[in-house]
């Protein structure tokens, strides 16, 4: 997704996380919510609701995201 936004093809109004939990286990750390988008992508709608699912872990003493998932 990050080269096609970078591409200017993807305009987005908003993108919002909702309800977000994070549950520790412990040097990992997973983040789980709900996000919405508004926006256009070659000038057609791409709103759109879902999950949203982040990893991370602690490394050095700083959370680092290792997997992301926004579908």
């Amino acid at each position: 997704m990050g080269g096609i936004v970078r591409s200017g093809r993807d305009k987005y109004e908003s993108v919002e996380l909702h309800n977000l939990r994070v549950y520790f286990h412990g040097e990992i750390a997973t983040v789980i919510g709900h996000y919405s988008q508004k926006g256009m992508s070659d000038d057609k709608d791409n709103s759109a609701t879902g999950p949203y699912v982040d990893t991370l872990v602690r490394r050095n003493g700083c959370w680092q995201i290792v997997s992301s998932v926004l579908p």
